[in-house]
Formats: structure tokens, C-alpha cells, sequence
């Protein structure tokens, strides 16, 4: 009698207990070494695509994310192994918020590592994790596989500490103490408007320097840092920015001469730049720096997915392939220290017409002596630091009026 001809016998009551037994074991198994688990590689800006979810507690439309034309270049910048060292100095309205928060549960879930987030304060931190990180927490599903303290208060679930599954920490601190940089190991230290920190921190060191102390014995560090910046001079993120190998900027082609050209504010003396009608100036278009030809808001839109973001040494380009490329357009390293150059002017978040209204708004008011909305028009939406020339004649002539003779 052959294996197909033996009798179908129903499972005992032993047996049907020992493959109980086995599907639990086995269950249990998997479950104990899916934190050793390694993740297909994936870049952060294709991780955030699909899986990134935008909670309608900080978010205009409660949706799946869908990134900005320039912002898979920053993404993938902080997620890049080879990168140590991200800056990013930039305006209001571009989605970094969202871009940094990405990055968290990307660490957390691909690359199963510990982190930490610095505010300039500990409210300011608090109200990130409660409005920005914990809604995240909830609608990314894949972090509910590593984040069981979902929903529950505990000590691995605080507005300062959250403990994925495989030992992997997430410390939320504020920049205003000393303390909040000691005793913590990251492979990833992240600092979120680091203008708005101190420039010492508690007669210790400044806030990068503390920060990056963190990253010691990391085999990948990474060391994130944005910010709108504030005064010239006193800016931790343009000191940075001037310190980077590669200073990024986003360029688009003009479809009249096909050259590569950034957005750039320009002015008056200038050639270029955003210029609009005096008679109405809700007509506003931008020219380009080779061959002045004009775009409005509209063409921007329509190009920017193919456009790049470029060195200002022409050394290195990441287009819309998502690939680091040489000035000979070659595949390449990226540089370890790379920094970003984003205004409000690339974001689809913002008119143009805004922009100039915000502006013409600005200079009336300075002509008034009000310096108040021109200095938040070129902190907020230009992305630059604030320098008052005025205020530095004024001081010098006040020292020369006290010299003796």
C-alpha cells in the first residue's frame, strides 16, 4: 500500500495540543527576533512615501504624504549613511517640521537606532511631542509593530522619553540646560530651530558642540540641524551653513534659454529675481539670472519636479533620480557635511503675490519706523539673517561721540 492509499486518521487530542504548542513557539520566536530583523535598504524620501502620514492635528488635510518637489533631496540627505552632518537653513512655510518628524520614525523602524530631538525650550518640546510626534505615533501604522506603549502612560511613554521595541530611544529635550545634553548616546542628534537655542549653553558649550558629543562610538552618526535664521552674526545655523562642504540650492530650468537658475529674491539693481507690474502688483513674475525670461508661479509649478538641487561650487548635483551626481553628471559620494538653502518662494504653500504684498507691507512700515515686519519678512519667508546697518552706524556714532579728544 502506497503513501497515497494510508487512512486519513483525525488528530488526537495530544496532537492537535503539540501543534498548538509549535504555532505559539514558532509566533513567539518570530516575535522575539523581528527587532534583529534587517529592512530592505530604503531611502528616507521612498520610506516617507510610503509610509509617512500627515495627522490632521498639525496638518491642513489629514492625508498620505506627498512631498514637496525640493524636499526628497533634504530627506534623503538625513537619511544618507554616508552623510554625517545635515544643515538646513530656511524659511518659514517649506515643511521642514514635517521633513525632521519623518526622520524619526525612519530611525526608528528602518534603521533601529537611537535618537535625540532638541527644542530651544522644554515647552517647546513638550508641544511637539504632544502636537506634532504622538499624532504621528498613532496614524503611522508600521510604528505600531515597535511602539507598544501606544496610547498607554508609562515610564517608555513620556512627553520626554519614548522606548520602541529592540532597546531603540527616542529622548525629547529642551536646549535650555546643560543637563538635557549629558548622559545620552544617539546615533542620530537632531536640532530643531537651533537660532531660537542659546548661544552657550549654561557657561558650557554651544548647543552643536553639545549635541554632537552625543554622536561618540556611533558607527553612522548623524548630525540634523534646521532652523529659520535670525540675527547675522549670532546665527548658529548660518555659521553652519558657511562650514558645509556643499551648500545646496534648488534650480529649476528656464524653458526659454534651458539653463539651470534658482529662485532668488534679486531686487531692484538686479536683472533677475522676482519682479512685478507697479501698477499692480499682484502681477508677479520671475526672471531668469542667464536670460531674464519670465515665469510666473504657475510654470515654477510645472517644472520644479524635474528640477535639482546644485552646489554653489558646482561640484555636486541630486536631481529628480534621487542619485548624487559630479559636475560631469557621473554618479558620485556625497560630501559628509552638506547644507540646504530653502525660502518660501519654492514652497506650493505660498503665492507669489503674497510674498511681494508681504513686502511692499514691510518697507511701509519701515519707512514709518516700524523695522519689526521687514526683519520678520527676511527671517520668515527670504530664509536670511537680519542685519541691521542702520542700528550698527547709530552705535558707532554714539562711541564716537563719548572718544575724547
Amino acid at each position: 500500500m502506497g503513501a497515497r492509499d494510508l487512512p486519513d486518521f483525525p488528530l488526537t487530542d495530544v496532537d492537535a495540543i503539540n501543534e498548538e504548542t509549535r504555532t505559539a513557539i514558532a509566533k513567539a520566536i518570530r516575535s522575539g527576533f523581528s527587532p534583529l530583523a534587517v529592512e530592505p535598504p530604503m531611502s528616507l524620501s521612498r520610506w516617507a512615501e510610503e509610509h509617512f502620514y500627515l495627522s490632521a492635528e498639525s496638518s491642513q488635510t489629514q492625508q498620505r504624504w506627498v512631498p514637496f518637489p525640493y524636499q526628497p533631496g533634504i530627506l534623503d540627505a538625513m537619511g544618507d549613511d554616508r552623510i554625517v552632518e545635515v544643515d538646513v537653513l530656511k524659511s518659514a512655510r517649506v515643511g521642514y517640521t514635517k521633513m525632521l518628524l519623518a526622520s524619526i520614525p525612519y530611525d526608528a523602524h528602518h534603521k533601529k537606532r537611537n535618537q535625540a530631538l532638541w527644542q530651544p525650550t522644554d515647552s517647546d518640546s513638550d508641544s511637539f511631542c504632544k502636537t506634532e510626534l504622538e499624532p504621528m505615533l498613532r496614524d503611522v501604522k508600521v510604528m505600531r509593530k515597535i511602539f507598544p506603549a501606544l496610547g498607554k502612560k508609562s515610564k517608555e511613554n513620556t512627553l520626554k522619553l519614548k522606548a520602541f521595541s529592540g532597546s531603540r530611544l527616542l529622548h525629547l529635550l529642551g536646549a535650555t540646560a546643560a543637563k538635557n545634553f549629558r548622559r545620552i548616546t544617539v546615533a542620530s542628534a537632531k536640532l530643531d530651530e537651533v537660532d531660537g537655542m542659546d548661544l552657550v549653553i549654561e557657561r558650557s558649550a554651544d548647543p552643536v558642540t553639545l549635541s554632537r558629543k552625543r554622536l561618540e562610538g556611533a558607527t553612522f552618526p548623524k548630525h540634523i540641524l534646521g532652523s529659520t535664521p535670525r540675527i547675522k552674526g549670532l546665527s548658529h545655523i548660518e555659521g553652519r551653513v558657511l562650514k558645509a562642504q556643499a551648500r545646496m540650492v534648488y534650480q529649476v530650468t528656464c524653458p526659454h534659454c534651458e539653463a539651470d537658475h534658482p529662485l532668488s529674491w534679486g531686487g531692484k539693481d538686479k536683472s533677475f529675481g522676482f519682479k512685478w507690474d507697479k501698477e499692480n502688483p499682484s502681477d508677479v513674475w520671475h526672471q531668469c539670472h542667464h536670460c531674464c525670461g519670465k515665469i510666473r508661479q504657475a510654470d515654477y509649478l510645472r517644472i520644479a519636479g524635474e528640477g535639482a538641487w546644485v552646489s554653489e561650487c558646482g561640484v555636486w548635483r541630486f536631481g529628480a533620480d534621487r542619485v548624487w551626481r559630479n559636475s560631469a553628471g557621473l554618479p558620485t559620494t556625497p560630501p559628509k557635511h552638506v547644507a540646504f538653502k530653502i525660502w518660501t518662494a519654492y514652497s506650493p504653500q505660498a503665492t507669489w503675490e503674497e510674498i511681494v504684498s508681504e513686502f511692499l507691507a514691510a518697507m511701509v512700515a519701515r519707512h514709518t519706523g516700524n523695522k519689526g515686519p521687514l526683519m520678520g519678512w527676511i527671517n520668515e519667508t527670504l530664509g536670511e539673517t537680519w542685519e541691521d546697518d542702520e542700528a550698527e552706524k547709530l552705535e558707532a556714532d554714539a562711541i564716537q561721540a563719548r572718544a575724547e579728544g
